[in-house]
């Protein structure tokens, strides 16, 4: 498939008529000016006007022909450059800014940057198609029976039988009525009718049997290996994708703390909030570029982005499963959801930062659940909430509530 060059999707009109639009924002601006602010504006204006009028009339390029011109060589370097290649978008940047045409080289570094991260995200999301296919496709080729029966270590005449347990995927040795394994004479029958080609018995350190491992070398062994390959690949993936959304949270709170600006003139200054004030919210309203509560608004579509229910799945589908930690885990990702829906710039101030912490906290003890082994205790695991584990009364499974938003230490 061919791609499709720079000058196909940007021209010099386009960015012209970028230019043009940015002069009407001027323009609105100089209405809104009192009388005394927007005469000598316009006076100002009208000389520069002049001048152009003047350059024409001598046949000389004016200002706008100029720019034009500057704009059209520019581009003409990357007319058969791939569009959708950041590096060419951040060279193209580049030369806008020694060019002197610093708006131009900021639409092409805000593009360059979206293209770069939404590159990163196909990436790592076919990557994660593709384990989650491999997945499938050894689970297909072996399923784990429901009973098996496997050599005894301890008399090479008998088998043991083992279970399947479903919320580990682990064998455990069946047991009779007084709670002694259940033992079988394999040669009863005078032939090894049910004896397991693929598994064998453990034993503790006490030299007690508790289940079955696979034979190293048979089909069992090959395909837990190779489930073994996929979640670390899996795992590791969804890691990436979390670290990245608290470096871009992270960002957030930089922007939060450097939010305000120095306005007024001479020794009359003061500070205003450019993210959160009635005039920082007025002008991101017209779309002007560059301002800092329009970048941190593309910071929260960023944040956004990272938090839809594909990549909730995944970060589920990469910590604990079962017992009280994949409770932990199931909570910790409801919690993140519900304070994403809660972050807005027409927040308070201090009430957007609480929220941002929010999300912070919880992706923080995602990653922790995300490297836990599922055999931990909850408190031993330094998360920034505090759970109680209780057990159901009927079934015995256990019962995780979170208790309250922890300050110190951890549980």
């Amino acid at each position: 498939m061919a791609t499709q060059g720079i000058t196909g999707l940007f021209s010099a009109g386009d960015l012209a008529s970028a230019e043009n639009q940015s002069m009407r924002d001027r323009a609105m601006a100089v209405a809104k000016l009192n009388k005394g602010e927007a005469g000598a504006y316009a006076a100002g204006l009208g000389s520069g006007m002049l001048i152009e009028g003047l350059a024409g009339m001598a046949g000389m390029k004016t200002r706008n022909q100029k720019k034009q011109e500057d704009v059209q060589n520019i581009l003409s370097k990357y007319s058969t450059a791939d569009q959708n290649d950041p590096e060419v978008l951040f060279a193209l940047s580049q030369d806008f800014i020694q060019a002197g045409y610093p708006n131009f080289s900021q639409q092409f570094a805000e593009r360059a940057r979206t293209l770069s991260d939404t590159l990163t995200d196909n990436k790592i999301n076919q990557q994660l198609a593709d384990a989650k296919t491999q997945t499938a496709e050894t689970g297909a080729r072996f399923t784990k029976k429901p009973t098996i029966e496997v050599g005894n270590p301890n008399n090479s005449s008998q088998t043991i039988r083992m279970q399947l347990n479903p919320d580990t995927n682990q064998y455990e040795v069946m047991r009779d009525a007084d709670g002694n394994p259940y033992v079988t004479d394999k040669f009863s029958t005078g032939e090894d009718v049910n004896l397991s080609t693929d598994f064998m018995a453990v034993k503790d350190k006490d030299g007690n049997i508790t289940g079955a491992t696979e034979i190293p070398g048979s089909p069992a062994y090959k395909a837990a290996r190779e489930l073994e390959k996929i979640t670390a690949l899996k795992e590791q993936l969804t890691v990436g994708q979390a670290n990245n959304v608290l470096q871009l949270v992270d960002s957030a709170f930089n922007m939060y703390n450097d939010r305000m600006t120095e306005v007024g003139k001479g020794v009359v200054k003061s500070n205003r909030d450019a993210i959160f004030s009635v005039e920082a919210k007025a002008l991101s309203a017209t779309g002007y570029p560059g301002t800092k509560r329009k970048n941190m608004e593309n910071a929260i579509l960023a944040i956004t982005a990272n938090i839809g229910f594909d990549k909730l799945q995944a970060m589920r589908d990469a910590s604990p499963t079962g017992g009280a930690l994949g409770q932990v885990a199931i909570q910790e990702l409801v919690a993140l959801q519900a304070s994403l829906g809660s972050l807005s710039l027409d927040q308070q101030p201090e009430v957007f930062y609480a929220n941002l912490e929010k999300i912070q906290d919880h992706y923080k003890n995602m990653l922790i659940l995300m490297s836990a082994k599922g055999t931990e205790e909850i408190k031993d695991l330094n998360l920034s909430s505090q759970y109680k584990v209780t057990k159901d009364p009927v079934s015995g499974d256990p019962i995780v509530t979170l208790v309250e938003k922890k300050q110190e230490s951890a549980f």
